[in-house]
């Protein structure tokens, strides 16, 4: 009986030392081995989720973009290259959607997206693509701005400049293939496809097309009489166009 009581007591005099010496290592700012890899397993299961992200081109220098994903997350960029959603730590679950959106557009200009949305499928969506170009959307097509160079050139018409000595402004109405047979007569509304100008010429109550590429001139509609009578072509009558 004393034995076991002696045995006993020393059992207990151990767990207490051993419980002590437990103390002093975490006083000393030291986790024991198993504590250490327990934590950091702890750590390597909470790093789940993946990015969303891709690519921007042909953003002007000077200009910004605001990206959205799934309506929420906001990214603003002032760069080409690279993008990646989240913004911040937690990333996104497996089989999770998503879909990227321009919430501002660059001024003056027009990006547009490819792959924007999907779902998630165990790995980082990277091939989301977004391409920007100079010009307005409109019902889908990126209408460019004209590259204006700063010269002055007779494109049609007279080639007879108004201070030009010895020489008068020609005025009129003439159709032509020769750009310098070509008259208008108060010529004030401009308006291009790219292609051709088309011109409202007041004066003489008609809608001109010039082919820009060789000034090539022909009436597009009206006939010349100051009226307002609808038509095609210079079956209509326009009174004094200015705009278009």
């Amino acid at each position: 009986m004393r034995k076991w009581f002696m045995l006993s007591k020393i059992l207990i005099l151990l767990l207490f030392f051993l419980l002590q010496a437990s103390c002093l290592i975490r006083d000393n700012g030291k986790l024991p081995e198993l504590l250490i890899l327990r934590e950091l397993g702890k750590k390597a299961v909470g790093v789940t989720g993946f990015t969303i992200g891709g690519t921007i081109s042909g953003l002007n220098s000077g200009g910004f973009i605001v990206l959205q994903n799934n309506g929420t997350d906001t990214l603003t960029f002032s760069r080409n290259g690279s993008f990646q959603f989240p913004t911040g730590s937690s990333k996104l679950a497996d089989n999770s959607a998503y879909a990227v959106s321009i919430l501002t557009q660059p001024a003056n200009q027009t990006c547009v997206l490819s792959n924007a949305s999907g779902t998630i499928s165990g790995a980082n969506v990277t091939n989301i693509n977004i391409a920007c170009s100079i010009g307005i959307l409109s019902s889908g097509t990126i209408l460019n701005l004209l590259t204006l160079t700063g010269g002055v050139t007779t494109l049609n018409g007279s080639p007879c400049a108004a201070t030009a000595s010895g020489c008068a402004i020609v005025t009129g109405y003439a159709d032509s293939t020769t750009p310098d047979s070509v008259k208008f007569n108060a010529a004030e509304g401009l308006v291009t496809d790219g292609t051709n100008l088309y011109v409202a010429d007041k004066s003489n109550n008609r809608i001109r097309k010039v082919v820009i590429a060789t000034g090539a001139t022909t009436t597009l509609a009206g006939n010349g009489t100051n009226a307002k009578v609808d038509g095609t072509g210079t079956s209509a009558s326009l009174s004094q166009p200015r705009f278009i």
